[in-house]
């Protein structure tokens, strides 16, 4: 099916320089609607736009926001968003105007895939007249986002927007243009704009040019995002804080890979030397402040502090003291580490000017490249001789100028900030949603409001503020507040989530272009006038998530875990399930399968798992066993990731009898299988595998594991999951369709029936070689891994085992005093660190209806992140970090809320019997200690209600409702007053 007629055409702008990467383009196109074609259009609501871009766009017409997008797509496909142009006051009488805003990144990143830069729309009317996207569509650069900055670590740029820049939405190309406001019908003037490696100039309206786009056009799979407003429930400060005067980044990563590597978000590992000299007008002391980048820094040749990607100075926060004389003042920067990561970063508190030269060239920075020679001395507090040698005698290849970027990263400003006041009054009440900001105090000072959404949220930040020119706001975003005094913000690690939004004079209108991941937002104002702000949100980007289950159990924890779940699951979607919204976004097979058995009880968003599930058969990299999270540019599996995927999608169909489903995953599950069996070690008969760049042996995020070997348990483990999973789809596969006679066709049961037989003596035979091998019977329990000389790993670990046990590996008499083992928490064995490792135990646990084990590690573990102030669920747990003001990463993380269907199994009692949801065992067991319960899951056909109370006797007293269509089995245990209701 042709989305768009051959009128429409992939546009750009022909003045964009050849390597397009951090390009901003505004596109616009006007048409008329005469009053009997409105009439028809208000009367038949057919008016639709459809539209995609590359790499993302935020589209709106006459001056209202339709929405962002496109959805993630795979490599060389591009999904196409339908908004309808018939709901009220879109579209008016006369003149109307499509306008679209594009950013081409240029470069891959860990949920985007590049590819040419383009637009492609198209207008449909209910009179069969089409307006679309060809050289009759103006463009030109955006001249508000011409600044260059840095990436917000793994997802696209920070946002530097001066409302100030000239946008002339009604010129023509040649005319001078009579009406000018920026997009969001913000009234505009020119200004002087700062590009910091990009050069500033006027930009104008030209007429598009054609581009060729080879991506296969596909309709978007899920719902547009639902744009919900959420609202600060809660101000928190309002203070003084003074920013670091002196802030650069260097662009490091395009000298140190390919060309072909620059686009991709792989990792890297180039040995070499960053080097700059800080130029200072006098002799001064600066204080050097944490910033992010994979670097060594050193200052005259004396190590200075081990800068990381991961985080700003994660091991020694300390801001340094440099003696600087007038002149230039080397510092140097060893890359040794293996990273994804584009920039170096530096921020100062200097007295007096300090900017970075290139002693050897253009620019602030020079990169030399390494041989094999270290460049640390043994003990890594000097330069090495050999890093003396590189500096003094080259080679000094070119660098561009544009990879210099200074003031470029307000996150910079604002993680280093000091304040300067103690707590203020609040400038008002957010019920009014109107903030005062007085103006700051001095150059370089801000007052910083920060305000409390409630809870973690994903979308785009909206707000009005009527300002004066030349003044600057700066938002951040983040997740936590330390607790007690002083105020102290836990800043989410690298991250630059920030946006800086330069004011003009009067009334203005903002809204994003990205979605960000946010709890609490900090607005630093900067200016001598005050600003004004109103109707301050979050606009949310879950595509359809709307909370479907109810839970009532008379215990306040457990009610309040099950809310942290739900709102952990409506935060974390946007057109799939992701990770964590405020660091990646990313669809992450394993976190999202753990995900995906969450949402079946709460929102039931079919349509987003679905897509989280098929992303990985559009992978053209990875036809077998899938890559760790699609789509991406990094090229990198999780053997136990892969193998989840293939149990996702067993879980899927169990949920949805989805036919349709198994018949489009199966062959990646098959060619993925059969990958996995080529990986088999004859002479061991277990899983072996070797290739370090494309395996993570990733199980768990606890501290003392042993996974970083050829052959891993848990992988094992996962691999006879995934073989039984295979079986079963196969089984589904081999099932009369209903357009098929009686029995299925002959070549389908000669084709699915060998690979049944084959992954069934695949799994006995794993099953057998896990014994030989993995077993230790001085621990009762199996090792963690295999070493390459052949020994057993000196690690037992709860979830390794946990996973073999759940997956069938071990003799029943094992499973029972293993079982005992977890329930006394033996400490022979090592413990898990997160919810990714306990889920293996919980499973376990649930095969064995251990619902007071079960319930107790649910209470034990997640009532830490309610009394910590949270209303998300944590990545880790806090012994993984071991930091109480850092408990864990990401707190706003879906595979932490798998342990909602514990609540359905035994709480409300419900267990399918069979695939698509329509047969149910009622069983209600819940722990001693509940002694009442009202509960509802959704699904196909509505809600099954239960309510239940706890009788003298200790029996339950329940009562059930279903729609018709649902089959109930009563339990073997009497349950004395069930209501089976149809």
């Amino acid at each position: 099916m042709n989305i768009f007629s051959s009128t429409a055409r992939w546009i750009w702008d022909d003045s964009a320089p050849g390597k397009i990467e951090q390009y901003d383009l505004l596109a616009r196109r006007e048409f008329r609607i005469g009053p009997a074609l409105l009439q028809k259009i208000r009367t038949s609501g057919d008016a639709r736009l459809h539209i995609t871009a590359e790499s993302y766009y935020q589209v709106w017409i006459n001056g209202r926001v339709l929405g962002h997008g496109p959805a993630k797509s795979p490599e060389s496909e591009r999904f196409v968003d339908t908004y309808n142009l018939s709901l009220p006051d879109l579209l008016r009488e006369g003149e109307n105007r499509l306008g679209v805003l594009v950013h081409a990144l240029g470069v891959g990143t860990m949920n985007a895939c590049p590819d040419g830069a383009g637009l492609i729309f198209q207008i449909e009317l209910p009179d069969g007249s089409i307006i679309p996207s060809n050289p009759a569509t103006l463009v030109q650069r955006d001249p508000q986002r011409l600044k260059r900055t840095v990436r917000r670590w793994m997802m696209p740029c920070i946002e530097d927007v001066d409302a100030n820049a000239e946008v002339a939405w009604a010129s023509s190309p040649c005319s001078g243009g009579d009406e000018k406001s920026s997009h969001g019908e913000l009234a505009v003037r020119p200004s002087s704009i700062q590009s910091h490696g990009l050069e500033a100039r006027a930009t104008s309206w030209r007429p598009a040019t054609l581009v060729e786009h080879r991506a296969r056009l596909l309709p978007r799979p899920v719902p547009l995002p639902s744009r919900t407003p959420v609202s600060p429930n809660r101000v928190i400060a309002c203070d003084d804080v003074q920013f670091p005067n002196f802030s650069c980044t260097f662009r490091i990563k395009p000298y140190l890979v390919n060309e072909q590597e620059q686009g991709r978000c792989n990792l890297f590992q180039q040995p070499a030397l960053i080097v700059t000299d800080l130029i200072s007008e006098c002799d001064q002391e600066i204080e050097l402040v944490p910033t992010a980048g994979q670097v060594i820094w050193f200052f005259h040749d004396k190590k200075l502090v081990h800068s990381s990607g991961w985080g700003r100075w994660p091991g020694d926060p300390t801001p340094k003291t440099l003696r600087l004389h007038q002149g230039a003042n080397r510092l140097v920067g060893v890359h040794v580490e293996r990273d994804h990561f584009q920039y170096a970063n530096l921020a100062a508190f200097a007295p007096h000017p300090v900017y970075p030269e290139n002693p050897f060239g253009k620019g602030g920075f020079q990169v030399l490249l390494a041989d094999e020679r270290p460049l640390l001395s043994d003990d890594e507090r000097e330069l090495s001789p050999a890093a003396q040698e590189l500096m003094a005698h080259g080679p000094y290849p070119d660098m561009d100028p544009q990879h210099t970027l200074t003031d470029a990263n307000p996150q910079d400003l604002v993680a280093n900030a000091r304040r300067t006041s103690g707590a203020g009054v609040p400038p008002a009440s957010p019920t009014a949603s109107l903030f005062t900001l007085p103006p700051s105090r001095c150059p370089g000072s801000a007052v910083r409001l920060i305000v409390d959404l409630g809870a973690i949220h994903n979308g785009w930040l909206a707000f009005s503020a009527f300002g004066k020119a030349g003044d600057t706001l700066i938002f951040s975003f983040f997740e936590s507040l330390a607790p007690g005094a002083p105020l102290r913000i836990v800043w989410p690690g690298p991250l630059n989530n920030a946006i800086r939004y330069r004011l003009r004079d009067g009334w203005q209108h903002f809204e994003s272009f990205f979605a960000y991941g946010v709890r609490y937002i900090a607005v630093h104002h900067q200016g001598d006038a005050p600003v004004e702000i109103r109707d301050l949100r979050i606009l949310s980007a879950h595509c359809g998530n709307h909370p479907a289950a109810s839970i009532r159990t008379g215990d306040v924890a457990l009610d309040a875990i099950h809310a942290l779940c739900e709102q952990t699951l409506y935060a974390a979607t946007d057109d799939t399930l992701t990770d964590c919204p405020t660091y990646e976004a990313v669809n992450w097979n394993f976190d999202n399968r753990l995900g995906t058995l969450a949402d079946f009880t709460t929102f039931r968003n079919l349509p987003v798992l679905r897509n989280t599930i098929e992303h990985y058969t559009r992978d053209p990299l990875y036809p077998g066993l899938v890559r760790s999270h699609a789509p991406s540019t990094w090229e990198n599996r999780i053997p136990v990731f892969s193998f989840h995927w293939i149990i996702l999608c067993r879980d899927y169909h169990w949920h949805t009898a989805d036919r349709a489903f198994v018949g489009r995953v199966f062959p990646q599950v098959a060619r993925g299988l059969e990958e996995a069996l080529g990986m088999i070690d004859p002479a061991l008969g277990l899983l072996r595998w070797r290739d370090p760049h494309d395996g993570w042996h990733l199980a768990d995020w606890a501290q003392g594991r042993d996974d970083k070997h050829d052959v891993v348990s848990a992988e094992q483990a996962l691999l006879l999951g995934a073989l039984e999973a295979g079986e079963y789809l196969a089984e589904e596969m081999l099932k009369t369709d209903p357009g098929e006679a009686t029995s299925p066709p002959k070549l389908k049961t000669e084709t699915l029936q060998p690979c049944i037989t084959h992954w069934q003596a695949a799994r006995a035979s794993l099953c057998s070689a896990i014994d030989r091998h993995l077993w230790s019977s001085d621990r009762d329990a199996y090792a963690d891994s295999l070493h390459a000389d052949g020994t057993l790993s000196p690690v037992s670990s709860q979830v390794s085992n946990a996973a073999l046990a759940l997956h069938g590996a071990g003799s029943p008499e094992w499973h029972i005093r293993f079982h005992r083992r977890l329930q006394t928490r033996d400490p022979a064995l090592l413990p898990f660190g997160s919810p990714m490792g306990l889920f293996y135990l919980l499973e376990f646990l649930d095969r064995r209806d251990d619902v007071e084990t079960i319930f107790k590690l649910i209470r034990d573990k997640w009532t830490p992140m309610l009394a910590a102030g949270d209303r998300t669920a944590w990545e880790h747990f806090p012994e993984y970090s071991g930091d109480p003001d850092f408990p864990t990463r990401s707190r706003c993380h879906p595979f932490a809320t798998w342990i909602l269907k514990y609540y359905v199994k035994y709480l409300l009692g419900l267990t399918a019997t069979a695939p698509g949801q329509h047969e149910f065992r009622f069983d209600p067991r819940p722990p001693a200690d509940l002694d009442s319960f009202q509960g509802a899951l959704p699904v196909t056909d509505g809600w099954i209600r239960v309510s239940w109370r706890r009788e003298d006797d200790g029996r339950l007293d329940a009562a059930i409702e279903a729609p018709p269509g649902i089959t109930l089995t009563r339990s073997s245990q009497p349950v004395p007053s069930v209501v089976l209701t149809s």
